[in-house]
């Protein structure tokens, strides 16, 4: 009786390890992610990187098919792929060949491409190594596609081999196409022996550690991915220049002033929700980009007025206007450096560019509003860190346009003090106001809103619910109500247009929002642009 106790204990465990088993493995056939293994033959110094899902997960798949719900004249699944079968049955048929038969019976989930840059980019030499993938579930099938297409084919193509691997060559144009493990390939002949090379051993892209690091930043459950190496770019323009940060180069490197590490390596992801699509990008920050990173994002991005279909927040302002000037600065003052420049500044205005203009401006809102050419406004709200120094520096500003001929009239609110200018044929004035935060806006109405602690968009359902849709850790840096500038436009004159109604408004009816924004990991930005369906 023990001994059976013991085998019906045993055969109960093995059951409970059985159905644990069948659930995950039906959870990821069901709901995990695609694999991508176009990059497992992807050679490991490729300077560009893209793969796109034919089939993505399920979850994908389903967020897909809600999202076209909203869309009442998108095509159903079975019509977009007769519309795209039957365009490309056209081209085959030149070769008398079919989808159906010739194409459907091999073709696989999945198709990436790659590149490397030649050593020397300016040289116009031999086509580098570049490929298309395009995932093969049954070879023998691919291949035969291949024998007839090449056979029915105008092009004079030859018979050639490497490593084992039969291909067509056409050595006019050097390019190749032949079956490799699983996948057709079709590039350059350079490209398709690199995907050879690496089916027999040589590393793949996915074996380099700053792919690795940087792609695994991104969503995993995704539709697209896109990886390039800015470092190889420099390289060939180095390269082509003959020298090490050649010219070429050094406008690229130049950048770096700008606090843009444009050698890092970036990778980026195309997903979708049941109710947004949502771009991402990720790439490494050095201390220089890190500041700069920091400064796109938040800012007053939220506080400007609540009826604004549009803002960007900066934060930091002043000091991302110093960078950027004293990156170009050097480049254009003849000899003098920033300082001629600042000294030809201040003779003109009477304000030292840092001291009076640049060192109070903190955190920073561009914003726009209104549903028609009349009633548009909008403008710049920024944080004052001495709001004494920002006032007077307004008052210096009203003496130099009144120097220039132009007319100002007093203008305030109870907490601040300021001017308008009042310009003939423009519906509305412009307005400077400055206390604890300075605004310069077109429109007085708005001066008062950003200014008087009306509600913010920050409390509007639309701005929530992109700040949310952006992502947990997110910092929004950009919002556009489009449903506010869809009404913009059709004020504007573009409901007046033939088909409007029937063929581009039920497109733009179901977009919400346009949202940007990003978070910051270590010495990792992640960004992220997401577009609201409803």
């Amino acid at each position: 009786m023990k001994s059976k106790a013991v085998v019906l204990a045993i055969v109960g465990v093995l059951g409970v390890v059985a159905v644990g088993v069948a659930g995950v493995l039906g959870y990821q056939m069901f709901f995990g992610t695609a694999e991508d293994r176009v990059v497992g033959l992807v050679p490991q110094d490729a300077a560009v990187y893209g793969h796109i899902f034919l089939d993505p997960s399920m979850n994908q798949k389903q967020a897909i098919e809600d999202i076209l719900e909203a869309f009442p004249e998108a095509p159903s699944f079975d019509e977009a792929r007769n519309e795209l079968v039957e365009a490309l049955d056209e081209g085959l048929g030149e070769v008398d060949m079919n989808f159906e038969d010739d194409v459907e019976p091999w073709l696989g989930d999945q198709v990436g491409g790659f590149s490397l840059f030649p050593e020397d980019l300016a040289s116009g030499g031999e086509p580098p190594p570049a490929a298309l993938l395009v995932a093969s579930d049954d070879d023998d099938a691919a291949q035969a596609f291949i024998d007839q297409g090449s056979a029915e084919s105008d092009e004079n193509l030859s018979d050639e081999s490497y490593g084992g691997v039969d291909y067509k060559l056409n050595s006019e144009e050097g390019s190749a196409v032949g079956v490799v493990d699983g996948f057709v390939v079709i590039g350059s002949e350079a490209g398709l022996k690199a995907v050879v090379d690496v089916s027999e051993g040589e590393s793949n892209l996915a074996d380099d550690e700053d792919f690795s690091e940087t792609t695994d930043e991104l969503t995993d459950d995704r539709l697209a991915t896109f990886y390039f190496d800015g470092r190889k770019l420099t390289e060939a323009l180095e390269a082509g220049s003959g020298m090490p940060g050649g010219p070429e180069a050094g406008l690229l490197g130049g950048a770096g002033g700008l606090g843009l590490n444009i050698e890092a390596p970036v990778a980026a992801a195309l997903f979708v929700d049941s109710d947004k699509v949502v771009l991402e990008s990720t790439s490494t920050l050095n201390e220089e980009t890190k500041d700069l990173a920091s400064s796109f994002g938040g800012g007053l991005v939220g506080a400007v007025p609540a009826d604004s279909w549009g803002a960007l927040g900066l934060s930091d302002l002043g000091g991302i206007i110093e960078g950027i000037y004293d990156t170009f600065a050097e480049g254009f003052a003849a000899g003098g450096g920033t300082n001629e420049l600042d000294a030809q500044f201040e003779a003109q205005t009477g304000l030292n560019l840092r001291e009076d203009l640049l060192s109070w401006m903190g955190d920073a809102g561009l914003f726009v509003s209104g549903t028609d050419p009349n009633s548009i406004s909008g403008g710049l709200l920024v944080e004052s860190t001495d709001p004494a120094k920002s006032s007077e520096t307004l008052a210096t500003l009203e003496g130099l346009l009144q120097q220039q001929g132009l007319s100002t009239e007093p203008f305030s609110a109870p907490s601040a003090e300021g001017f308008k200018l009042e310009f003939p044929g423009s519906p509305q004035p412009v307005v400077v106001l400055g206390g604890e935060r300075v605004v310069i806006s077109f429109g007085e109405q708005a001066a008062l809103d950003a200014l008087e602690g009306g509600q913010a968009l920050s409390s509007t359902e639309t701005f929530q619910t992109a700040a949310t849709g952006l992502g947990e850790g997110f910092t929004p840096a950009g919002y556009f109500d489009l449903d506010v500038i869809q009404t913009f436009a059709e004020n504007t004159g573009a409901s007046e247009e033939p088909n409007y109604e029937s063929e581009i408004k039920p497109w733009i009816d179901p977009l919400s929002y346009l949202a940007f924004g990003s978070r910051i990991d270590g010495d990792r930005l992640v960004q992220r642009m997401v577009i609201g369906i409803e």
